[in-house]
């Protein structure tokens, strides 16, 4: 009888390092709920129609109308999504990571700007609505039948773009993934979904270019007030953000003023990125294919002007790689061409663990291993 192969050190410090910094977000997760919300976490998340149209308003509308089905507090329908979301998606990250056959692969995670550790490090970076898209291109990254998996994905992708438009610049990742997984090419079903996908993902992008604020937040508030969140704080964030004037490219500026380490942002970024680079070109891939990474992480650059949380849309680019790579390192498509010695792993991991970027376009060098200590 032949046993089991044994899994890979470093994979097994990956996975508890997902395990890790899923703890730790739940833990944020359980300390916004008692303060009552936290005023991005979770009240991006009930944004709602109560002051006319807006983007990301019918998200929250929807999850008032369950609220209100249900007899359930706006703020726990919203917290069990979000648990039922980081839990979910660390677990697809978990398998894919178990299934790969390259103890380097765990190279994925040993970047502080993975999902999982970022979210650890700078907290107000984690348990967003981006959970939805990464859970949709973890879902393709994994085996199984191929039209289930688009639907199931498809669906995530669309409710995360309702719930925020940036899922729409994640769309090329979805579609990347779903040729590179699936049956796509020449399956006509499969094209059908992914059509829906994409004349969703339009008809999201019209609606939040035509509504991006409003004028009053008032009733945007007085909608969960009367639903008995017992603090206005919770309107503070995303949904006074939504009526303030100035939001955009100046407050990025500004922001860049402010920042103690500005000028090392683009230093972080590439060195968030060079363990991904450094595993793919120590694989056997085939040519061209790096320019599907490229792809898919691309659009995502339009939200840096516009937006000031610069480490979460670092932390998507890097989170939707790690995730592509993973689902071709279990297909067998990323074989070891060279090897990456043992020192050279635990200095990945080490960089990983001491310092980090922040939501704001900033650095920590409070990093992941500092958190999990204190």
């Amino acid at each position: 009888m032949s046993s089991k192969p044994r899994q890979s050190a470093w994979i097994v410090t990956a996975m508890v390092m997902v395990l890790a910094g899923t703890w730790m977000q739940l833990r944020v997760l359980i300390a916004s709920y008692w303060i009552g919300g936290h005023e991005w976490l979770q009240g991006d998340w009930l944004i709602n129609l109560a002051a006319g149209p807006i983007r990301r308003g019918v998200f929250g509308q929807a999850l008032l109308w369950i609220s209100d089905h249900v007899a359930l507090s706006p703020l726990v329908i919203v917290v069990l999504t979000q648990f039922v979301l980081i839990v979910a998606l660390s677990a697809a990250i978990i398998v894919l990571l178990r299934l790969q056959g390259r103890g380097a692969m765990a190279l994925t995670v040993f970047t502080p700007a993975i999902f999982v550790i970022l979210g650890a490090i700078d907290p107000i970076s984690g348990l967003r609505k981006e959970m939805f898209g990464l859970l949709a291109l973890s879902i393709l990254a994994l085996p199984g039948g191929d039209r289930g998996r688009l639907v199931l994905s498809g669906a995530l992708l669309g409710i995360g773009a309702i719930g925020h438009e940036l899922h729409v610049l994640l769309f090329p990742a979805w579609c990347i993934a779903a040729l590179l997984f699936t049956n796509l090419r020449h399956d006509r079903v499969a094209q059908a979904i992914a059509a829906l996908v994409a004349i969703g993902c339009v008809i999201v992008s019209i609606y939040a270019l035509s509504h991006i604020r409003v004028s009053e937040t008032g009733p945007i508030c007085d909608a969960l007030m009367a639903r008995g969140l017992p603090q206005r704080h919770i309107c503070d964030g995303a949904i006074a953000w939504l009526g303030d004037p100035e939001n955009g490219s100046t407050k990025v500026i500004n922001a860049l003023h402010r920042a103690s380490y500005a000028g090392l942002v683009p230093l972080a970024w590439l060195l968030c990125a060079a363990p991904l680079w450094r595993l793919w070109r120590t694989s056997e891939t085939a040519r061209g294919s790096g320019w599907y990474i490229i792809l898919a992480v691309l659009p995502i650059f339009l939200l840096y002007p516009v937006g000031l949380d610069w480490g979460r849309w670092l932390g998507i680019q890097i989170s939707s790689s790690a995730i592509l790579m993973l689902g071709l390192g279990l297909r067998g498509a990323m074989p070891e061409r060279t090897s990456i010695s043992a020192p050279e792993q635990a200095i990945w991991l080490a960089l990983a663990l001491l310092w980090g970027p922040m939501h704001s376009p900033d650095l920590t060098f409070h990093g992941f291993l500092w958190h999990l200590a204190h």
